[in-house]
């Protein structure tokens, strides 16, 4: 019942009016047919909005020149020229050569990375429990109901003073907080042998390899996952006969792949794949949508995904993208073949959708069961071949993140695209590529004589003046007694060395430009410092800061996040309630790095101060060889390669005493008897 407002803006009980309940439900029933779309209204279709999505965000990407600057990219690490500009030398003559500088940086650039993160040989991640651990209820009922059972017995044992009690009290409450971590630590372990088999069987780690060439040659790096899959696997199990006999069994996967930045189309505006709306090229083989289209509540639409393999089951279909062609053919020659005959390719989408629009397309409740709202915004996946859409649900992730994380070389601030490698020393690639083509133009015509003919009547008939060979005798006629000489040969000058040290300086800079030293990937030509081995460590660390960011953001951006996906992934929906505690994702490589570098440092400082024979007496052979033993083990050489164990330290010391003390008492001379007086 309505209240009318008076001057002051209080309801004024004098001025209410009762309102029948068949007007109120006349008012809601024109409201939800306001709603509704009326017969003049266009209704609007989940395929057609993914369209229009993917139109936007493809139109901002070409405008942006985000497509242009990958495609320059590709073709400056492969080592090829702009089509316009070969066109251009070709047109001038001479020499097209293209120095390969920036391929060197780039594998450079991902040996290195690839180096840091799998320091020691170990995975770039591991989990730890939380400072302040949140344990499940029942877990955290268990231990506190545990010490207060303790607690009593002690105290029903003999009386205690107030003092006594408050006493006993704190150091329960200390007893509860390492029950809680040492519970915690436990699950932090389980939890990270389930993620690190899980991530074996589901490729992430060759994902995280082509990542990583991504980010360095490309705008950005991405990876994707869990994706839930099924895959058929071999398991062995015993027959009735007792035999062992291999048994194939669909099992579902959590799999990881690492998009191509040509795929992944972001909104206008976004800064990550989880703003605005993010679709992505995906592709499909018959066999594939053959064994998805059955699996019961997945959200796979069976009739559209048969009407896509009526229709394009032998063909194929491709999204027409312009810049398709020339990366198809920069792309074959590093081993990738995208949309062959028979691969059918789709729009994935990832984002925002007004209820209405579900309502329309047949879905009538949310994730969580409730009705679906005209009104309200929700969160979906869907997946559109052509004009079907073969795909919807909505996403999984209560908080809304989306199964993709992403990073790049170098970073602009408050864009969604970075800078790889190729495009920081763009401007250096085309110097030198201009400097070396000179140069071997330049060595062409002057590696030999310039030959001038001053009169081609006199030149003997059958002469061959097209080439100079060595003794070469020269045959002229001089009917009209000329003076001046047939022939004159004229040498042109080298510019080779200046060309040269051009292209030197110039891949110097790139040095700086990249972050990427020409030592850190083995070059020996150092030169200052450099040259001594503590030299080039101080040119190596300090190089290695630009670096350390880079590896930084790649944890942070890629390693960190997407383990955290598996951790929630498992929170919420694995039954194994043993392995659920709360853990944050380490940075294994990085702070193994900075780790490392830091102790090899104050390591070897101690062990050069410690090197007199005042400190030797003081820590002794042992101390010395704990300290050689950890230098050892920093050089990976393995352990007690070079030095001696403890035991055999000790060992070697007590033989050591022991003959000195027999030597001593054998070099004892007897004492003198007195002569009798």
């Amino acid at each position: 019942m309505p209240l009318s407002i008076t001057d002051n803006g209080q309801p004024s009980a004098a001025m209410m009016r009762f309102i029948p309940n068949s007007e109120l439900i006349e008012r809601e029933k024109a409201e939800a047919d306001a709603a509704k779309p009326t017969e003049t209204q266009e209704t609007v279709t989940l395929g057609k909005v993914i369209d229009d999505i993917f139109e936007a965000n493809r139109s901002y990407r070409e405008t942006a020149g985000i497509d242009e600057d990958m495609l320059a990219s590709l073709r400056q690490r492969e080592n090829e020229y702009d089509p316009a500009k070969l066109t251009a030398i070709q047109a001038r003559g001479g020499s097209d050569v293209f120095m390969g500088l920036t391929n060197v940086k780039c594998r450079g650039a991902e040996a290195w990375i690839t180096d840091v993160l799998a320091s020691a040989g170990e995975k770039p991640w591991g989990l730890d429990p939380s400072p302040v651990p949140d344990l499940p209820p029942a877990v955290e009922a268990a231990i506190v109901a545990k010490v207060m059972q303790e607690w009593e017995q002690r105290l029903m044992a003999g009386g205690m003073t107030e003092e006594e009690a408050f006493s006993q009290a704190a150091a329960m409450r200390d007893s509860i907080e390492d029950a809680r971590k040492a519970e915690a630590e436990v699950r932090a372990m389980r939890m990270e042998r389930k993620c690190e088999d899980e991530l074996a069987v589901g490729g992430w780690l060759k994902a995280f390899d082509e990542c990583i060439t991504h980010i360095v040659t490309l705008k950005s790096g991405f990876m994707k996952g869990p994706i839930l899959r099924t895959r058929a696997t071999l398991t062995y199990e015993k027959d009735a006969s007792g035999k062992t006999a291999p048994v194939v069994a669909q099992k579902i996967v959590k799999e990881y792949e690492a998009p191509s930045p040509f795929d992944i189309y972001p909104s206008e505006g976004s800064t990550s794949p989880n703003d605005g709306d993010l679709i992505e090229r995906v592709r499909f083989t018959r066999k594939s949508l053959a064994a998805i289209r059955d699996l019961p509540g997945s959200g796979w639409r069976r009739d559209a995904i048969n009407m896509v393999l009526k229709d394009y089951g032998q063909s194929g279909f491709s999204v027409d993208v312009s810049t398709d062609q020339e990366r198809q053919e920069l792309e074959r020659k590093i081993g990738l073949n995208q949309a062959p005959k028979g691969v059918i390719e789709g729009l994935e989408l990832w984002g925002s959708i007004q209820g209405q629009v579900l309502l329309d397309d047949g879905m009538t409740k949310d994730g969580d069961g409730k009705p679906i709202q005209p009104l309200d915004e929700y969160e979906i996946n869907a997946i559109k071949i052509d004009r079907h859409v073969v795909y919807v649900a909505f996403n999984p992730n209560p908080l809304g993140k989306r199964p993709y994380y992403h990073t790049g070389y170098e970073k602009i601030p408050g864009s969604f695209w970075y800078k790889g490698v190729p495009e920081l020393m763009a401007d250096l690639q085309k110097i030198i590529n201009a400097a070396i083509r000179s140069m071997v133009n330049n060595m062409g015509v002057s590696s030999g004589p310039q030959v001038v003919i001053n009169d081609t009547g006199r030149i003997h008939p059958g002469e061959n003046v097209t080439s100079i060979t060595p003794l070469k005798v020269w045959q002229f006629t001089n009917k009209s007694n000329m003076t001046p000489d047939p022939i004159k040969f004229v040498d042109i000058p080298s510019n080779a060395g200046e060309l040269m040290g051009i292209y030197e300086k110039i891949a110097s800079l790139a040095d700086d430009y990249t972050g990427i030293p020409a030592y850190s990937y083995g070059n020996d030509r150092v030169a200052g410092a450099g040259r001594t081995l503590g030299g080039l460590e101080m040119l190596m660390n300090s190089a290695a800061r630009g670096i350390k960011r880079v590896i930084y953001r790649i944890h942070t951006d890629i390693v960190s996040p997407s383990i955290g996906g598996l951790v929630e992934w498992n929170m919420l929906y694995d039954p194994d309630e043993s392995i659920k505690g709360d853990v944050e994702v380490k940075p294994v490589g990085i702070a193994a790095l900075i780790v490392k570098e830091q102790l090899a440092v104050r390591r070897n400082k101690f062990l050069d101060s410690t090197n007199n024979p005042v400190d030797l007496s003081i820590i002794g052979i042992p101390g010395r060889a704990a300290l050689l033993r950890e230098e050892e083990k920093s050089l990976e050489m393995g352990a007690g390669t070079v030095v001696p164990s403890k035991e055999a330290i000790e060992q070697k010391v007590r033989e050591e005493a022991m003959l000195a003390a027999q030597a001593g008492q054998a070099g004892a001379s007897p004492q003198a008897v007195p002569e009798a007086a």
